[in-house]
């Protein structure tokens, strides 16, 4: 008995610094991880560039040595400083990839942080819902730990956005507690001492606001916090500039420019473009306006499309959750089925051990009662095939486990498909359509041009919602099973012209030349949805890959045994033989640059290549380098 004790606390002790020690590092090694995240985590405000670089190094190590906490760590300062530069989607990606590393250790200080990252990002999509929820959470972790900077940081967080959201007793109210929790502990204030103030400008007091403004850029100055320090630069800007005083403003906002062009700050540059951009104006310094408009233009246009992207990983989040959901009730219905198996295979083992028994039983009389005999030989045959009964009802148990795994992956596939088409399809147009919106912005043109462009933006809209009510239609019939096709007599040139339309503004930029010669009457049997998006797929992968003041031909031919074939050809790239084959695959995917670095994603041809099909028809491309390329598809005409 005393030698099972020792036993015992021995695995014990030597299971406990197994845990505290990484698989395949030394404490030297972790100690390294822990500073440089520590680094990292100090830099964010000061220097993004070289927080991310340090974060991304603590990382490599950190999986080198196997070492999960510093993992996580690293994952959560990379999200960190993503976010501080403006680009939401890699901020989102990082911070999920440290929550579901921390279901292996459960460290609450960092799902809090977590939580934090994932707040924001959410705060800069303006979906305040989502994140008041995941601050609230973070809030209860770092109180649980009893962490008075996370707690005062997650309150001014709330404070924000309730401010975003245009709540101002609530945003004041929760800025008032961070600056008690601060008080009380003599922590830092620059971040409260701000939100008080961008609170109090809300309200209308620019005098109480300046206030805070200035003590929280003095204590920034101190702490050498760039992002800070810039945050309050443009905020002082903002409010002399509503003072009528151009001359501060403009300095402000200057110094703001210099802080932010080397540390990547790109929110606050882009703000400070613009407030330094009208000071110029209203100092009547034209040109140095224009130079300046010009460079906030392309920054927005930039943090624009981030912006249209970042939506996209909301969805994303939502995926993985409903997937995970999923996983779970299939894991949920196989446990089941083992269990029900396992109790069956149990009860077979008894009724065959039975049947083993009587036999025995039965040899051993064999020559005293003959019809005893006969009689367990019957009731062994009934055995048999009852067990022969039950063998085949476990395995069509099983060939039913095989049908929902591979149902569960085809599901997890076609939600796949659905987040790159809503990428892939509204990306283009929703930038197109950032750039004309700006030129509505304050008397930035005349009443005579606004006239002008109104009718094309008007088109724009009206084609781009047309757009995504399709996609929207088709994903929804995806996502729920419910694969009917609205197969009916359809107009190809219609369509084809529907098309050119759409992307007319696109060639144009490169003056590139589109002829619709698809034949007047040309007519196919196939769903009117499906097909206007293969056609605008095929039509913008023509226009990509072809080079400015090049031509484009879309034509219809008819075919054998009542099929039709449309063709859309270009003058431009080519593609080589090897590349073609790839092009339809799932498991080859295959994209690349346009001839202006346009970037797709390469999904547009897998989905032609899945609508034509569901319509019974076939598609196919021929190419030769360096002269252009004919992608095609065929369709039944009845």
């Amino acid at each position: 008995m005393r030698k099972l004790i020792f036993t015992i606390l021995f695995m014990v002790s030597a299971w406990g610094v197994w845990c505290q020690k990484p698989a395949g590092g030394s404490t030297m090694d972790t100690t390294m991880v822990l500073q440089m995240n520590s680094q990292s985590n100090a830099l964010i405000d000061k220097n993004t560039t070289q927080a991310l670089s340090i974060a991304e190094a603590a990382l490599k190590l950190s999986q080198n040595i196997r070492y999960t906490r510093g993992e996580i760590m690293s994952y959560n300062n990379i999200g960190w400083a993503y976010y501080r530069r403006n680009e939401f989607t890699k901020s989102f990606d990082n911070s999920l990839k440290a929550l579901k590393l921390n279901e292996e250790i459960g460290d609450i200080k960092q799902r809090g942080v977590s939580y934090m990252n994932i707040a924001a990002v959410y705060n800069g999509q303006n979906n305040f819902s989502k994140s008041i929820e995941y601050f609230l959470l973070a809030l209860q972790l770092s109180k649980e730990l009893a962490d008075t900077l996370t707690i005062s940081r997650a309150l001014n967080n709330i404070a924000y956005t309730y401010l975003k959201d245009k709540k101002l007793d609530e945003a004041l109210k929760f800025a008032n507690q961070a600056n008690e929790v601060i008080r009380q502990h003599q922590s830092p204030s620059s971040y409260t001492l701000r939100m008080l103030g961008d609170i109090w400008l809300a309200k209308g007091n620019k005098q109480l606001a300046k206030q805070y403004f200035e003590k929280s850029y003095a204590e920034a100055v101190q702490l050498n916090n760039n992002f800070l320090i810039i945050t309050n630069l443009n905020r002082l800007g903002k409010v002399a500039a509503l003072n009528n005083d151009a001359a501060s403003s403009l300095q402000y906002f200057q110094q703001a420019i210099a802080i932010g062009e080397p540390q990547g700050f790109r929110d606050e540059l882009d703000q400070a473009y613009l407030g330094a951009a009208n000071a110029f104006h209203a100092l009547k310094m034209d040109t140095s306006a224009f130079t300046t408009l010009k460079k906030y233009q392309v920054l927005h246009d930039s943090i624009y499309n981030e912006t249209t992207i970042k939506k996209i990983a909301e969805l994303q989040a939502v995926y993985e959750n409903e997937r995970k959901e999923t996983e779970i009730s299939f894991l949920k219905k196989q446990q089941a089925a083992d269990s029900k198996t396992l109790t069956k295979q149990r009860q077979l083992t008894g009724l065959l051990v039975a049947g083993v028994f009587l036999l025995i039983a039965t040899a051993s009389i064999y020559y005293l009662r003959d019809k005893d005999k006969r009689q367990a030989n019957a009731a062994l045959e009934r055995r048999q095939l009852e067990l022969d009964k039950k063998n085949k009802a476990i395995e069509k148990q099983r060939e039913e486990l095989t049908v929902l795994t591979q149902e569960l992956q085809a599901t997890s596939l076609l939600k796949d498909k659905v987040f790159s088409i809503i990428a892939h399809d509204l990306r283009s147009p929703l930038a197109s359509l950032s750039g004309t919106m700006y030129l509505l912005d304050k008397d930035a043109i005349s009443m005579d041009e606004f006239l002008q462009i109104r009718f094309h933006l008007n088109k724009q809209l009206h084609a781009l919602n047309s757009t995504l009510e399709n996609l929207l239609h088709w994903s929804k019939s995806q996502i729920e099973g419910n694969s009917t096709i609205d197969k009916k007599q359809i107009e190809l040139k219609t369509i084809a012209d529907n098309a050119v339309n759409l992307l007319q503004g696109n060639a144009e930029q490169k003056q590139i030349q589109i002829h619709n010669q698809i034949e007047a009457g040309a007519q196919a049997m196939a769903d009117a949805d499906h097909i206007d998006i293969v056609v605008r797929n095929l039509l913008s992968n023509a226009i990509k890959f072809t080079p400015n003041g090049g031509q484009i031909t879309l034509t219809s031919e008819e075919l054998i045994n009542n099929q039709i074939k449309v063709t859309i050809a270009d003058t431009g790239l080519g593609i080589e033989n090897d590349s073609i084959e790839k092009l339809f695959t799932v498991n080859n995917h295959f994209t690349r640059y346009g001839t202006n670095r346009e970037k797709g994603t390469g999904i547009g041809l897998l989905v032609c290549k899945e609508f034509i099909e569901k319509n019974d028809g076939t598609i196919g491309a021929t190419s030769t380098v360096g002269k252009g390329s004919n992608f095609y598809f065929i369709l039944p005409q009845v």
